[in-house]
């Protein structure tokens, strides 16, 4: 596998990261070759791009911004050779109370386009929170 990663801090408290990671992953999928029983799609070879923006807005309130995409060809079986490709975009602010409390609101937004039949979807996820930490 690879990762490639960098760090870029443009204020304090604010920086920019982003990279690509190559690997070989399990899948969620096992189905079996038509033609040969014991030919199974067990993993996929994924490329993914990633990058995030953290900004410190005010000493108690931080912005997150981050996108990704995953490019994955499935390996044997009856999927072999198909591909996902999955984006993710997410946005997230946290408020920090004090030193051992904060608040966070947010937003998710997912899409899997899928050569497999029924399996492509679009999600859309709203957050609010509240976490102690020690």
């Amino acid at each position: 596998f690879v990762d490639l990663a960098g760090t870029y801090t443009y204020l304090p408290g604010s920086y920019v990261q982003g990279g690509f990671r190559y690997d070989r992953n399990p899948t969620d999928i096992v189905a079996s070759s038509p033609s040969n029983a014991s030919d199974f799609t067990l993993d996929q070879e994924s490329s993914t791009l990633y990058a995030s923006v953290t900004h410190k807005i005010t000493p108690k309130l931080t912005g997150f911004l981050l996108g990704q995409w995953q490019h994955s060809t499935f390996f044997g079986g009856l999927y072999d050779g198909q591909v996902d490709d999955l984006f993710l975009i997410g946005l997230n602010l946290e408020y920090r109370i004090s030193q051992h409390w904060s608040s966070e609101i947010g937003y998710n937004w997912d899409r899997l386009v899928s050569d497999v039949d029924f399996r492509g979807f679009t999600r859309n996820r709203v957050y609010i929170g509240v976490s102690a930490t020690y």
